[in-house]
């Protein structure tokens, strides 16, 4: 998967890689779909919402919930993350069935964190909050740049590892945890929502490291 934005830097996708804007098409708020046969999945993403806002406080709320048609060479991204825009999935995989599957057909490859007991629409979910907390780390440590906020982050926790070098800390959590320190931190994110103590000793430091900037 790959997560992605314009901005953030990635889109949780089978190819990774971030998304072009002009390739979201028919935009809708993600509750207004809730009734259509999509309660449980809808509810998922909210339920990592209402999570992160009770560890974390309302500072994480992201601009929003939307569901949209990814089309061209973004058609396979499962879902993106804009700062101020908030978070948007792709309409293809609104299906717990589907989103699953593909969820798990790439934990097993390694190219993503596992789903554990939870949802693939939740752990897309927790991805994209992840560059979300990244912003907010961003904006306590008085970074500009959110990409050196994200370095900065992996780095703290990769001395809490003693990991040599950020990649290789990175490819201990996924495959894509390896294509920026953006995707590194929103992969930990993933990891530690979806599996909790089972989650990697990496990502576990990558959230301790938010959680010093944050609580």
């Amino acid at each position: 998967m790959g997560r992605g934005s314009s901005s953030a830097g990635g889109g949780r996708e089978p190819g990774g890689g971030g998304v072009n804007p002009n390739n979201i098409k028919n935009v809708e708020e993600m509750i207004s779909v809730r009734n259509e046969g999509n309660q449980k999945q809808v509810d998922d993403v909210l339920t990592v919402s209402r999570e992160l806002t009770d560890k974390y406080g309302t500072s994480v709320a992201t601009g929003g919930f939307e569901i949209a048609d990814f089309t061209g060479k973004d058609s396979t991204t499962l879902g993106c993350y804009s700062p101020g825009g908030g978070i948007t999935m792709n309409r293809k995989f609104l299906d717990n069935q589907n989103m699953d599957k593909v969820i798990d057909e790439s934990a097993k490859s390694g190219y993503h964190p596992s789903r554990g007991k939870k949802s693939g629409m939740y752990a897309v979910a927790a991805h994209e909050y992840g560059h979300s907390l990244t912003e907010n780390v961003r904006e306590k440590m008085g970074e500009k740049n959110f990409d050196k906020a994200a370095e900065r982050i992996v780095t703290e926790a990769r001395k809490q590892t003693g990991d040599r070098g950020n990649i290789k800390f990175a490819r201990n959590i996924s495959k894509y945890a390896t294509a920026s320190n953006a995707e590194t931190v929103a992969e930990a994110v993933t990891d530690v929502m979806c599996n909790g103590g089972r989650a990697k000793k990496q990502s576990k430091a990558v959230v301790s490291v938010i959680d010093k900037y944050l609580l």
